[in-house]
């Protein structure tokens, strides 16, 4: 829908996209650039010169990668150069990529009742003209994991077993915006066992113990090599960095902030926010991350519209804090304080919501459907001028010039 409303004469008429800059720049040659990246790596020796004939590769995608086809395909030409038999990689990758690479569950899920005695199936998979071996990693199967170490106050660190028993690990991962925080790392916990991903997912360990434990995984495995991509607004691959794991996260990670953040200057009186990550993918996190950015660069009490294709319905504590319009007094309690805001927003300013769920759901939440772009400009009707935002949900910040 928003490649509809962009093109719609009346919608350009009143919204400004300060991003048009970075969505129009030149198109980005994955393969051309990857080919560059491996000759010249980051704080590293180039790729021919550390993988060689005979070693076993595993290829690892950390799980929300865009485009993980391409960016596959584009990779796997990079060993030609090296000698290395494409019989000697295998790319390890979650369930939600393997469907998006067309991956059918006959092909790689095990029995129940074999589950817990045979590691997860390897299945070959096409990649362009190539067929590469795959595995679907499952974080419960205990035979596909193997030990590595033990972190500071000696919980056993487990990875998936072809990680931990290949001669090259190459992480692929996706830089986002903001601080180090923020940053996912590809292989770990995402690839280690179920008492893991719930350890790190606790609020009971610090964040540097978080750190330290991901980095002993990484490091124990020898993944000090790896891959960061870079996506911008309009759904566009922007830069590709590969070497020495700290040093390519800082540099992608500082290119994401450059990606998305964008300067503004006026007064926007209602905000169309997109959110343009695979549909299958897209989450209630996105659509709060968004409402709060369009909240903050709207003034007034003028309307936000998000466009999504998100299909299920909200946590419990995402749909409280959108209910909580109906209820008398502040919102308390254990709330975070992101909810609180986002129960502020709705209380104060209209939402209109495009998604793949039912209207009555969408009412039911406390936010008004859509699904045209008709539907929006009666909406903009009230205003004299808005902003667009693509992906709003990635981007950080813009600069607004305060009145005087």
């Amino acid at each position: 829908m928003i490649n509809d409303l962009l093109a719609d004469s009346e919608f350009q008429a009143k919204f400004v996209s300060p991003q048009s800059e970075l969505v129009a720049e030149v198109e980005f040659d994955l393969r051309t650039q990857l080919r560059a990246a491996f000759k010249d790596p980051i704080m590293y020796p180039p790729f021919t010169e550390s993988v060689f004939a005979g070693d076993t590769v595993v290829i690892v995608l950390q799980d929300d990668l865009q485009y993980p086809q391409e960016i596959l395909e584009a990779l796997i030409g990079q060993f030609e150069e090296s000698n290395v038999s494409l019989a000697d990689i295998t790319v390890v990758i979650s369930q939600a990529t393997a469907q998006s690479l067309g991956a059918k569950p006959e092909d790689y899920q095990l029995p129940a009742e074999t589950k817990d005695e045979q590691p997860p199936l390897v299945f070959p998979l096409k990649f362009g003209f190539n067929t590469i071996q795959c595995q679907v990693h499952d974080p419960s199967n205990v035979a596909g994991l193997a030990y590595l170490a033990a972190n500071e106050v000696g919980d056993p660190v487990y990875a998936n077993r072809l990680l931990v028993e290949s001669d090259v690990v190459i992480p692929v991962a996706a830089a986002l915006p903001g601080d180090a925080s923020r940053q996912v790392d590809c292989v770990y916990p995402a690839f280690s066992g179920v008492p893991a991903q719930e350890r790190l997912a606790s609020s009971e360990i610090s964040g540097l113990a978080k750190q330290l434990e991901m980095a002993l995984a990484n490091d124990t495995l020898g993944a000090f090599f790896v891959v960061q991509v870079v996506d911008g607004p309009g759904g566009k691959l922007s830069q590709v960095f590969c070497g020495e794991r700290t040093r390519v996260a800082t540099k992608a990670r500082e290119t994401a902030n450059q990606n998305w953040s964008f300067a503004y200057e006026g007064e926007a009186q209602m905000v169309v926010a997109s959110i343009e990550s695979d549909g299958d993918r897209q989450t209630w996190d996105d659509f709060v991350e968004a409402v709060l950015l369009a909240d903050r660069v709207t003034t007034g009490d003028g309307p936000i519209v998000v466009l999504s294709e998100v299909k299920k319905k909200p946590n419990r504590a995402i749909a409280k804090a959108l209910q909580a319009q109906f209820e008398d007094g502040p919102t308390t309690g254990k709330t975070t304080e992101r909810l609180r805001a986002l129960a502020s927003v709705v209380e104060s300013r209209s939402v209109f919501l495009k998604s793949r769920l039912a209207p009555s759901v969408v009412e039911d939440l406390g936010l008004a459907p859509l699904d045209s772009v008709q539907q929006v400009n009666r909406i903009a009707e009230a205003v004299s001028g808005g902003l667009v935002i693509r992906d709003a949900h990635k981007c950080q910040l813009p600069t607004v010039s305060q009145p005087e």
